[in-house]
């Protein structure tokens, strides 16, 4: 869950300034389930005292006792996000994620057993968690389906219930002597769930239209409430779900938005289109909100989870970055590693992010295809030695056909398309086109280019292993 900072909102009235910051900075500390460190928590329960912690990707809960020997167990591995502890009057559970699927753990470490549930698959965000008199639930998205998770380890069972669709943000939990509750956005609508998943029926709330910006959520003895702006104006909601009543009151106006650090968006590479033979390809993507710093982290594993040995992050301080910082919004950002990332046939994956006053959420995820260990015919080729070969031809098609995608061109046609060796001459023209062609991405990466012979003349100019070994050079570079 994004913590945003309230200090550099302009407030008109001081008093009011004191008021908010001191609110909002009790809230803007780690929350239970964030990781620091690697740890993630502990629990208390009727079962005792535990904490989760994660070391190479495997999840272990310990179970201390001072008066004797410690008991360590290993619950799972693999495990690519923990996401919150729980404890209820069922007893202790920790969610944690798996390459997308969402899980639930059960630990009676003084039975010596864990209970793992499997609770959903193809999560795309754990949002939340609450514990209340009614149980202990967590909240998840699927391609903006809210749903929350009820889970009832020692039945063998886990609830689970879709709360709405074509949600756009969630923004925190809360937990009072009212009930358990749960903001979320749609569209700039601002909803208050109040899910009763041992009655089986979850009751939503509408708190306000055109929502600017939500800002957090506060818990206090006089419930719970969470901030939220609309068009300067910043509003409290006090929702009493138990009523059926929701109180908004309004607080100040003239209220100027905080800078929203939004994740960076990728201009280029397209994301899972074509190749590059290229071991260190350029990267670059747009700040939508300016900076003073940025990161690029590439990994083999979508999840980048620690411990893969092909995981590893390029921050502002490595060489290959233009323009240099501060930048201002809707500046295009480049960065050209000055390290192989593949030298064989790999996919990884490349987020951003970018760092103004705190850091964004990072990009979405970017997919290339790196053929590292793509190889010529006859190479080195040589002039006055080497025959001219249809086969040379064909593999620099190969390479611009996937390079041109790879930038975000469309792929070619050719003059004679399929080329047939020891019957179709190779021309001028076919050397023409592949030039033609990859020109555009050879710019687009700030490439310069110089082709001998040019133009190059149908009739008369005779394809030499000058003109092969240039479109050779060019193709590797996109």
């Amino acid at each position: 869950m994004e913590q945003r900072s309230w200090s550099r909102w302009c407030k008109k009235d001081l008093r009011i300034i004191t008021i908010a910051v001191f609110l909002c900075s009790a809230f803007t500390q780690p929350l239970h389930g964030q990781c620091v460190s690697g740890v993630e928590g502990f629990m208390d329960g009727s079962n005792g005292n535990m904490i989760y912690y994660v070391k190479g990707g495997s999840l272990f809960v310990a179970y201390p006792r001072p008066t004797g020997v410690p008991l360590t167990k290993q619950i799972d591995t693999g495990v690519t996000s923990t996401v919150g502890l729980l404890a209820g009057a069922n007893g202790n559970m920790f969610f944690y994620l798996k390459s997308g699927t969402l899980f639930a753990a059960y630990p009676l470490p003084n039975a010596g057993a864990t209970t793992i549930k499997l609770v959903d698959t193809e999560v795309t965000s754990t949002a939340g968690f609450l514990s209340g008199s009614n149980g202990v639930m967590i909240y998840y998205l699927k391609s903006g389906t809210l749903f929350v998770a009820y889970p009832l380890p020692s039945a063998g069972t886990t609830l689970t219930k879709q709360i709405d669709t074509a949600v756009t943000s969630t923004v925190g939990f809360l937990a009072g002597a009212n009930g358990n509750m749960f903001f979320y956005l749609k569209s700039g609508t601002l909803l208050a769930a109040y899910p009763f998943p041992n009655a089986g029926a979850t009751t939503i709330k509408l708190v306000d239209t055109e929502v600017t910006s939500t800002e957090g959520f506060l818990s206090g003895s006089n419930g719970v409430m969470i901030y939220y702006l609309k068009s300067g104006t910043l509003f409290v909601a006090y929702p009493l779900p138990s009523a059926g009543t929701t109180l908004t009151k309004q607080i100040d106006t003239g209220v100027m938005c905080p800078t929203l650090i939004t994740a960076p968006t990728w201009i280029s590479p397209i994301d899972a289109s074509g190749f590059t033979v290229n071991r260190r390809p350029k990267v670059w993507f747009l700040v939508d909100s300016g900076g003073t710093d940025a990161r690029v982290s590439v990994s083999t594993s979508p999840t980048f989870e620690d411990g893969v040995s092909s995981t590893f992050q390029f921050s502002i301080s490595a060489a290959g970055w233009t323009p240099l910082p501060p930048w201002s919004a809707g500046t295009t950002i480049y960065f050209t590693p000055e390290q192989d990332l593949a030298t064989n046939t790999t996919s990884l994956y490349l987020r951003a992010a970018v760092f103004n006053d705190s850091w964004s959420p990072y990009s979405s995820n970017l997919r290339v295809l790196i053929r590292g260990d793509w190889s010529w015919s006859d190479d080195p080729i040589t002039a006055g030695i080497t025959v001219i070969r249809t086969l040379h031809v064909t593999e620099l098609r190969t390479v611009v056909e996937n390079v041109l995608p790879f930038r975000g061109f469309p792929i070619p046609l050719w003059t004679d398309a399929a080329l047939q060796p020891n019957a179709t001459v190779i021309r001028a023209q076919h050397v023409s086109e592949l030039r033609n062609n990859l020109e555009p991405a050879l710019t687009a990466v700030g490439e310069t280019f110089s082709w001998t012979n040019n133009p190059i003349s149908t009739n008369t100019t005779t394809v030499r292993s000058v003109h092969i070994l240039e479109l050779r050079n060019g193709a590797a570079k996109p």
